[in-house]
């Protein structure tokens, strides 16, 4: 995979003032859902917060992934609340974590960009772990540096008889700003990655006064 090295990342201990919520608050009809299926699921979800149990597989959690993927990724909409009446509401909400993908997930992922005519490496990179934060350094020194710095770091362990105890793992991962950027991909593009890749998508139950 074409892929480019990952920036820094810097993240300011900034604490936000919380305003009102922006979520758009849709009906069940809006995701082609039928109200009394999400109020079940509601109080599935509900009892599992009590029973500290998973709502499960059932159908009607796996349909509502389905349309949120479609309003996401196809109508590049965010998160949503369904409003069930009653002061009952289901949030649906994608997460912004990155999780890193398996060699035949990356595979299939560069293939699938590539053969659309885009940059694979413009969404993901090689990260690079070892006892330090080998990210850090190389964002710092640059790419001909690092790699210099990779090579000396080798020997200089080799030198001290320390050459097999350390590690370098490397992953590959989505980019920090994947989450937008992928928006500019075609839809169908991005419902197949999601095939290989799901992305994940929280569901919680709310009751409101």
């Amino acid at each position: 995979m074409a892929i480019a090295k990952k920036k820094s990342l810097i993240r300011g201990d900034k604490t936000k003032a919380k305003g009102k919520s922006t979520t758009p608050r849709i009906n069940p009809a809006d995701i082609n859902m039928e109200g009394k299926e999400l109020i079940a699921l509601f109080g599935l979800i509900e009892r599992a917060k009590t029973a500290g149990a998973a709502a499960g597989s059932c159908a009607t959690k796996a349909s509502l992934l389905d349309n949120a993927r479609s309003r996401i990724f196809e109508q590049s909409k965010g998160a949503f609340i369904v409003e069930l009446g009653d002061g009952k509401t289901i949030m649906v909400k994608p997460s912004t974590r990155r999780y890193a993908l398996t060699a035949l997930q990356a595979e299939s992922i560069e293939e699938l960009i590539d053969q659309a005519g885009y940059d694979a490496g413009d969404y993901y990179h090689e990260s690079h772990k070892i006892s330090i934060d080998a990210d850090t350094a190389h964002a710092r020194l640059g790419e001909d540096k690092y790699m210099d710095f990779q090579a000396d770091l080798g020997d200089l362990m080799a030198k001290y008889k320390l050459g097999d105890s350390w590690n370098m793992t490397e992953e590959i991962i989505a980019k920090e700003d994947f989450h937008e950027s992928r928006h500019k991909l075609p839809p169908e593009l991005n419902m197949d990655i999601e095939k290989i890749k799901p992305s994940t998508i929280s569901i919680e139950a709310k009751r409101e006064l």
